[in-house]
């Protein structure tokens, strides 16, 4: 009798530990494409003030356009802007397009509110499209100029 209640505890502990292993992976974003990843990077990095960073996940064609005191000056921007926002609570990317070193991405973007208790729905979510390319066998995110 103690080796059947053994083996059913062993068991039950074998799907809770596999349910747990599950959604952790689920929460990193283990299982997610590349372009998903490089999206999130973008907004994740801005957020946290790590320039250098984002601009590694820029594409050469964008660099070469814009000078990059401008784009570091841009991204400070939208940095006050996630802080305006109350900052990131979550961000959702979800591929659209893909075509051989080219890619397209949604990205939803859920802030956690905004400050100074001012009731504003539209401080609480915003929606991207992304272009990917692939460079050098990764993928790096296009901006294109608006001039």
């Amino acid at each position: 009798m103690k080796s059947q209640h053994k083996k059913a505890s062993i068991s039950i502990i074998s799907v809770l530990l596999i349910v747990v292993i599950s959604y952790a992976l689920f929460k990193s974003h283990f299982f997610e494409p590349e372009v998903c990843k490089v999206a999130r990077n973008l907004y994740t990095n801005t957020e946290s003030g790590d320039y250098e960073e984002v601009l590694q996940l820029l594409s050469k064609p964008t660099k070469s356009l814009i000078d990059k005191n401008q784009l570091i000056r841009a991204l400070e921007i939208g940095r006050d802007d996630m802080k305006l926002r109350g900052g990131l609570s979550s961000i959702d990317v979800e591929e659209i397009y893909s075509a051989g070193d080219s890619s397209f991405v949604y990205v939803n973007i859920y802030y956690k509110g905004h400050k100074d208790d001012v009731p504003d729905t539209s401080l609480e979510q915003k929606t991207d499209t992304l272009k990917l390319l692939k460079e050098d066998d990764r993928w790096v995110i296009y901006l294109q100029p608006l001039f």
